[in-house]
C-alpha cells in the first residue's frame, strides 16, 4: 500500500466511524499509519465545554487516548492538563489550527518541561502535532498525534498529510453529530412543536447541563416558586425537593438492570406560591456512541402544571387503551403525580381495588412500572380535537 492508498484508507475510516461502520480506534489506527506517528488523543466537545476549558478547568469529558495507558489519560485529565503547553496555546489562539511542537520549542526546553517528561516517561513519546477544529463548529474537537524520540522529527510532508486528514476528521465528527446527536435545539421544527406543548420539556446531557428547554419549562422556571433553570442544570428551590430531584436525575443515568426497562421516576414539586404542586417525570433517553455520550441528549424532564393543564381526556384513555371508567379515573389520578395509595384515597376505594386497577392499566397500556405509565400519560394529548371545538 503506497502513501496515497494509506491516506484514502484513513479518510474512508473517518467517515466509516462517523456512520457507525467502524470504531474510532480503528479510524485512528489508519490515521497513524498514514502519517507515521504512534499514538493519538482525541477530544470532542461543544462550545460551552470550550469556554470551560479556557477558564483553566479540566476536560469536561474523557478523551479517546489511542495506544496510551488509561492511567496516563486519567492523570492528564486530573492534573497534567494544567501544564500542557500546547493546550494553553491552542485555547488562547483559536486561529491556530495545526501546530507541530518541535517547530516552536527547543529540545532543551522539552527536557525541562514537566509535561514532556511525563509523556516520555509514561508512554515513550516525545514529539507531537496538535490540531483544533474551527471554534464556530457546533461540535468541536482537538487531536494530537505522538511519536517517540527515536523516530525523529516530523517531515513537512507528514505535517501536511496530518493537516489534510484533520479536515476530514472535523467533517466526519460533524456528520456523526448530525446523525446521532441532534438535539431538539439543533433542528428547525422540533422546538416549534415542543414550544406548543403545555407540558414543560427539559433535555439534559450526561453531566446534567441543559441542552434544551421549551417555552413552558422556561415560563415555569421564571416564576421562581419551585425550580430554577440555568445552563448548568435544573434544581428545585427547596432543599428536600432538590435532593429527590437530583437523585431521580442521577438514577436516570444508570442503565436498568433488567433488559428492555428504563430507569426514571416521578415526583411532586412543591411551590412556594402555595399553588398546586408541579408533577415531574424524569426519563432516560437512548444512549449514543461512546465518543459523544457527554454531548448527547441523555435525560428528559417533563414538568406539568396541574393549575393550567386539564386532566387527560377520559375519551382518549378509554378509546386508545380500552380502559373502563373506573380504570380511567384511577389513571387520571396517577397522571397528576399521585401514588396508588393517594389515588385510592382520593377516589375513596380500598387499596386492593386500586391494585387491581393498576394491574389492568399496566396490561392494557403495555407498561410494567409506574414510571413508564407516567411517561405514556404525559405524552397523551389533554383532549381530542372535537372536545376543543365544542
Amino acid at each position: 500500500m503506497d502513501q496515497n492508498d494509506r491516506i484514502l484508507a484513513a479518510i474512508d475510516g473517518f467517515y466509516g466511524a462517523a456512520l457507525g461502520h467502524l470504531g474510532w480506534d480503528d479510524a485512528l489506527d489508519r490515521l497513524l499509519e498514514a502519517i507515521g506517528f504512534a499514538g493519538a488523543c482525541l477530544y470532542v466537545f461543544d462550545r460551552i465545554a470550550r469556554v470551560t476549558a479556557a477558564s483553566g478547568k479540566p476536560p469536561s469529558a474523557p478523551g479517546l487516548w489511542h495506544r496510551f495507558d488509561p492511567a496516563l489519560r486519567r492523570r492528564y485529565e486530573t492534573e497534567a492538563f494544567r501544564y500542557d503547553p500546547q493546550r494553553r496555546l491552542l485555547l488562547d489562539r483559536p486561529d491556530i489550527r495545526v501546530r507541530y511542537d518541535a517547530l516552536h520549542i527547543s529540545e532543551s526546553e522539552m527536557d525541562r518541561d514537566p509535561y514532556y517528561a511525563l509523556i516520555e516517561r509514561e508512554a515513550g513519546f516525545r514529539y507531537y502535532i496538535g490540531a483544533q477544529s474551527d471554534p464556530q463548529n457546533a461540535v468541536g474537537c482537538t487531536l494530537t498525534v505522538h511519536r517517540p524520540r527515536r523516530d525523529g522529527h516530523a517531515e513537512q510532508a507528514e505535517i501536511d498529510a496530518f493537516q489534510l486528514l484533520f479536515t476530514h476528521i472535523e467533517r466526519a465528527l460533524l456528520v456523526e453529530s448530525r446523525l446521532g446527536l441532534t438535539t431538539a435545539a439543533d433542528t428547525d421544527e422540533t422546538p416549534k412543536v415542543l414550544d406548543a406543548r403545555p407540558t414543560g420539556v427539559v433535555i439534559l446531557s450526561s453531566d446534567q447541563r441543559v441542552l434544551f428547554a421549551n417555552r413552558s419549562a422556561r415560563g415555569f422556571a421564571s416564576r421562581a416558586d419551585a425550580f430554577v433553570l440555568s445552563p448548568e442544570g435544573i434544581r428545585a428551590i427547596r432543599t428536600a425537593d432538590d435532593a429527590v430531584l437530583q437523585k431521580l436525575l442521577a438514577d436516570a443515568l444508570v442503565p436498568a438492570s433488567t433488559p428492555n426497562t428504563m430507569v426514571g421516576g416521578v415526583m411532586r414539586l412543591a411551590r412556594r406560591s402555595g399553588r398546586r404542586d408541579y408533577v415531574i417525570v424524569v426519563s432516560p433517553m437512548p444512549q449514543r456512541a461512546a465518543l459523544f455520550n457527554h454531548l448527547a441528549p441523555t435525560v428528559c424532564v417533563l414538568i406539568t402544571d396541574l393549575e393550567e393543564t386539564p386532566s387527560r381526556s377520559s375519551t382518549i384513555l378509554q378509546q386508545a387503551y380500552g380502559l373502563t371508567a373506573a380504570e380511567t379515573r384511577f389513571a387520571q389520578q396517577l397522571s397528576m403525580g399521585k401514588s396508588p395509595e393517594q389515588a385510592s384515597t382520593a377516589l375513596e376505594i380500598n387499596l386492593s381495588t386500586a391494585r387491581t386497577h393498576l394491574t389492568a392499566i399496566f396490561r392494557k397500556t403495555e407498561t410494567s412500572r409506574q414510571t413508564e405509565l407516567a411517561r405514556l400519560l404525559a405524552a397523551l394529548p389533554k383532549q381530542p380535537m372535537w372536545e376543543e371545538d365544542s
